[in-house]
C-alpha cells in the first residue's frame, strides 16, 4: 500500500492512514471490498494474509491473519463504524489471539484495539 501520511493519536487510540494509489476510486474501493483482492496488499509480502471472514458493512467484521515465513501467524481484526462507498471507511482495528504467537511481535495474542479512518480524495 503506497502510504503518504500516517496520523497517531495513542491518547485516543486513533490512526488515520493516507495513502495514494494509481487506479481510479472506484477500481481501489473494489479491492478493499473483496477479501480476496485485499488479501493482495494487506501486510507485508512476506506475511501474507488470508481473510477468514469480511463482511464490508457498517455493523459487519473482518477476521484475518498472516502467516510468516517460519509459519508463525498474527491474527487481527476489523469492526466497521463507517462505510461510505466509494469515499470512506472507519473501522475499530486489533489484533485477535492466535494459536501460536508470533516471536517477532510480542503483542500478538493480546487485544490492542484502535480506530482507522479511510478516505478517498474528491477527485
Amino acid at each position: 500500500m503506497p502510504v503518504v501520511e500516517i496520523h497517531k493519536d495513542p491518547e485516543a487510540l486513533t490512526m488515520r492512514v493516507v495513502a495514494q494509489f494509481a487506479a481510479p476510486v472506484a477500481r481501489v474501493w473494489a479491492a478493499y471490498a473483496d477479501p480476496r483482492q485485499l488479501e493482495r496488499f494487506w501486510g507485508p509480502p512476506e506475511w501474507p494474509a488470508t481473510f477468514m471472514r469480511h463482511d464490508f458493512v457498517v455493523g459487519g467484521r473482518s477476521e484475518y491473519h498472516m502467516t510468516g515465513p517460519n509459519g508463525d501467524r498474527s491474527s487481527g481484526f476489523f469492526e466497521f463504524l463507517a462505510v461510505d462507498p466509494p469515499h470512506s471507511f472507519e473501522v475499530l482495528d486489533g489484533s485477535a489471539p492466535t494459536a501460536r504467537p508470533c516471536r517477532r511481535c510480542p503483542q500478538c495474542g493480546y487485544g490492542s484495539p484502535s480506530s482507522r479512518t479511510a478516505t478517498a480524495p474528491a477527485w
